[in-house]
C-alpha cells in the first residue's frame, strides 16, 4: 500500500500509546525513514488486509473471544 498524500486523508484515526510504545513506533519510523503517522497507518493497513485474507480464506485463529 502506498500511503496516500496528507491532503487526500479525510478520516481521522486516534489512539493511546503507552510511553515504551510510542518510543518503539518512533524508532522504527526513524529507521524506515516515514513520519510517525504513515509508518503506523502503513502497518495498521498491512496487517487488516492479512486480517481480511486471512478471514476469506479460513485461516484467521481468534484469540480472544468476541474477535
Amino acid at each position: 500500500m502506498s500511503t496516500a498524500s496528507a491532503s487526500a486523508r479525510s478520516a481521522r484515526l486516534g489512539s493511546r500509546a503507552t510511553p515504551e510504545q510510542e518510543t518503539v513506533l518512533r524508532r522504527a519510523a526513524l529507521v524506515m525513514h516515514k513520519s510517525l503517522t504513515d509508518f503506523i497507518l502503513d502497518a495498521a493497513y498491512q496487517a487488516a488486509e492479512q486480517t481480511l485474507l486471512d478471514h476469506v480464506t479460513g485461516t484467521c485463529k481468534l484469540t480472544q473471544a468476541g474477535n
